[in-house]
């Protein structure tokens, strides 16, 4: 592994200590005992089910808690989130309300969540860890607990995150976690979840729009997080595009190449190993060139952390347009936060703060590409500075 150090100047040495390659996570090389959804089972703690992705895995929980006749006048979500969690309560049958984030981790506000527990009268709470920093999951368990709500403790973007020696996703009633090219977990698609519900449904197959997820994530993300260059086949995203459109694949089945795929993943992201340890160096890397820059870096505020964006947040929008600019100039892959959830802005005046100022910068499996990242970031700031 190349692991990369500080010098006592106020510049970074890349020293390169050489030992065994570091690979994608997707190929990193795990024993194969190891290798198992039983193995990550037994360390979760929790009876794990299968979902194609994300958003479905939260779509069966919804669905079990409605048919076990628990009542909610709505389920609470973070008004700043990736939209699937919309779409997940919306196909669940649900109404989304939202709530405020905190601005030092752009987590839920437990304030925020109890204040919109007692104005909407919901029940239900789904509560993310966001870019692989711990919510604040034990005390929003202990507040569900005594207000009656259900928690479902969403590890999508987390997998490998603990706090208070528990991992991420296996806080309060129901949890997940997932894999797609933007989380720890990186990979094609895919979802493991729990619940205390009975949840029983028929599976389907669609194995072709497995294999095809497969293809396209391989040669059109993979090439973005990593420096092996892959030619890019357009065609095989518009495919996948079409075909999500069409196909119902909320109750899919794993497919039999998937699950030693999908379990190598997660044991990726467990016990410290090279691809953790690598995202801690660049991290603290990066909060080092950070310092008085007009960037803040999001980092976690309670637990360990897992990491695998960089999240700046900018004291402006053109500072933050500007940034990016300069990045895609140097092409390097970057992008904006998310767009919020509630097109009320004002009822979520932390959220509404850091709209548009947030930007997302993979933290990938290759040293040599996160140097050129870090390198570029810091040229960028200082020309700021000046």
């Amino acid at each position: 592994m190349t692991v990369y150090q500080y010098s006592n100047e106020n510049d970074i040495n890349w020293t390169a200590v050489r030992g065994r390659k570091m690979r994608n996570c997707f190929y990193e090389t795990i024993p194969k005992e190891e290798s198992s959804i039983k193995e990550i089972e037994k360390k979760f703690k929790k009876r794990l089910q299968y979902a194609s992705m994300g958003r479905f895995g939260i779509y069966h929980i919804l669905r079990a808690l409605k048919e076990s006749g628990f009542i909610s006048n709505g389920v609470m979500m973070p008004v700043y989130a990736c939209d699937s969690i919309d779409f997940a309560v919306r196909k669940a049958g649900f109404r989304p309300v939202c709530y405020d984030i905190c601005g030092e981790d752009l987590n839920g506000d437990l304030e925020s969540i109890k204040k919109t527990a007692a104005d909407s009268g919901s029940k239900i709470l789904l509560l993310p860890s966001l870019y692989g920093n711990p919510a604040d999951l034990a005390e929003a368990e202990n507040f569900c607990k005594k207000a009656g709500v259900f928690m479902i403790d969403d590890g999508a973007q987390s997998f490998g995150a603990c706090l208070d020696g528990k991992m991420v996703g296996t806080f309060g009633d129901s949890g997940l976690f997932s894999f797609s090219a933007g989380k720890p977990t990186f990979g094609h698609m895919g979802c493991y979840f729990w619940t205390n519900l009975p949840c029983h449904f028929s599976r389907t197959h669609h194995w072709f729009y497995h294999r095809l997820t497969y293809f396209n994530y391989f040669f059109n993300r993979y090439g973005d997080y990593n420096s092996r260059k892959l030619y890019r086949v357009k065609l095989l995203n518009y495919l996948c595009i079409l075909m999500f459109k069409i196909l119902d694949i909320a109750d899919d089945d794993i497919c039999g190449f998937e699950e030693g795929l999908l379990a190598k993943i997660g044991a990726g992201n467990i016990g410290g190993g090279d691809l953790q340890k690598e995202r801690i160096v660049v991290m603290k890397s990066a909060e080092r060139i950070l310092q008085n820059s007009g960037f803040r870096l999001v980092k976690a505020q309670r637990g360990i952390s897992n990491n695998n964006k960089l999240v700046l947040i900018a004291e402006t929008e053109k500072a933050a347009e500007e940034f990016m600019a300069f990045m895609k100039k140097c092409d390097l892959h970057c992008a904006y936060g998310y767009q919020l959830l509630d097109n009320s802005p004002e009822k979520y005046p932390i959220a509404d703060s850091l709209y548009k100022k947030v930007i997302e910068i993979p933290i990938v499996a290759d040293s040599g590409r996160n140097k050129v990242t870090l390198g570029t970031i810091k040229r960028h700031v200082h020309g700021s500075i000046a």
